[in-house]
């Protein structure tokens, strides 16, 4: 049993390896005791956070030879662009294309805001259903409803 909970947990935790692994000293350390000291000369200093991929700051550093970085902008060219991102399938980033018909086709395409998005009518490209956009782009469904249609047999004689 305990095998098979390593085994699980190395799997899962594989790609968190793999990323950090690819990160240089500096971008592995971890400012333990730092920060908010009480000194003759404070500093301002920026430090890799691995668990957010992001830079941080830290103020009031008294200590200036660990290995920490002066400026974001020199934390984030050497940490943020070590953290490798799955990148998104050339048809997840093609917006929909307009065709030249009157049909009513229900398509789906990536919306890096909303998500898959259906759109109507003749559209080019994009995916036949929201579960392919979906397992392509990734994303949370977004299971959208039927729009009713008029019935002409159901209309109103009074007026």
């Amino acid at each position: 049993m305990l095998v098979l909970l390593l085994a699980i947990f190395t799997a899962a935790c594989a790609p968190c390896i793999a990323v950090k692994s690819d990160l240089s000293g500096r971008c592995t350390f971890k400012p333990k005791d730092l920060g908010n000291e009480i000194c003759h000369h404070p500093k301002t200093a920026w430090y890799f956070n691995n668990s957010t991929s992001k830079c941080k700051v830290l103020k009031n550093v008294c200590k200036t030879d660990e290995p920490m970085f002066r400026s974001k902008k020199e934390c984030k060219q050497e940490c943020e662009k070590s953290v490798s991102r799955p990148k998104m399938p050339r048809l997840c980033r093609q917006q929909p294309q307009k065709g030249k018909c009157k049909a009513d086709f229900s398509r789906w395409f990536w919306s890096s805001g909303q998500g898959c998005r259906e759109y109507r009518g003749c559209y080019t490209g994009g995916f036949f259903n929201q579960k392919q956009c979906r397992q392509k782009c990734g994303g949370t469904p977004t299971w959208s409803k039927p729009k009713p249609r008029e019935n002409p047999k159901l209309r109103s004689t009074a007026e």
